[in-house]
């Protein structure tokens, strides 16, 4: 696993909690890897953070939300320097270090916490309204996979992961978020 700094501003994909929890100590949070196959598949081989994901059968991350798999938003990007930051090796290039404590852990809040969250991670080309429902779609594509949206966002027949609050809005950083609360509806069995 490379992670290289690839120039990516700190503020381009974002996950931030607007109400409620305000620390990790407030927050419904869970921690773990992805699945093996599941990151290197993804066209580009990075999980950003505020994207959806829930746990797959293995009890890792996997990218959207199907069935009664609940969803969670990203904390961090998987190639962040808090989570994976090779640093070389030390047997052939005398200017390599030893990470301390990254292992490739990424944290996500749970859709069951009592908070509003904004999103970078949605998908642009949609109409946002408050109280439509949301989803995240599932795969491996970049560009798609755990973004949410409102497209197939049906009660009972798809995951419902979120519900718009106020929309599309400006962060604090000058880039587009999706405002929404987190809820769980799990697709009918």
């Amino acid at each position: 696993m490379s992670s290289v700094y690839n120039g990516r501003s700190m503020t381009t994909h974002t996950l931030e909690v607007l109400h409620g929890a305000k620390s990790d100590t407030d927050a419904v949070t869970y921690t773990t890897t992805f699945t093996g196959s599941q990151l290197t598949s993804v066209t580009g081989g990075v999980a950003y953070a505020g994207r959806c994901v829930s746990l797959g059968t293995t009890g890792l991350f996997e990218f959207g939300v199907s069935g009664t798999r609940m969803g969670m938003w990203l904390l961090m990007s998987s190639n962040d320097p808090d989570v994976a930051n090779y640093g070389g090796d030390p047997a052939v290039d005398v200017d390599a270090w030893v990470a301390i404590a990254p292992i490739g852990n990424l944290t996500a809040m749970v859709a069951a916490g009592a908070f509003e969250l904004g999103t970078t991670e949605y998908d642009t080309a949609q109409t946002y309204l408050p109280n439509q429902l949301l989803t995240a779609l599932t795969g491996t594509t970049l560009a798609t996979c755990g973004v949410m949206t409102n497209q197939s966002a049906t009660q009972y027949t798809n995951a419902i992961c979120g519900v718009v609050s106020k929309g599309e809005e400006t962060n604090g950083h000058g880039r587009s978020e999706l405002r929404f609360w987190p809820v769980w509806l799990p697709a009918a069995a």
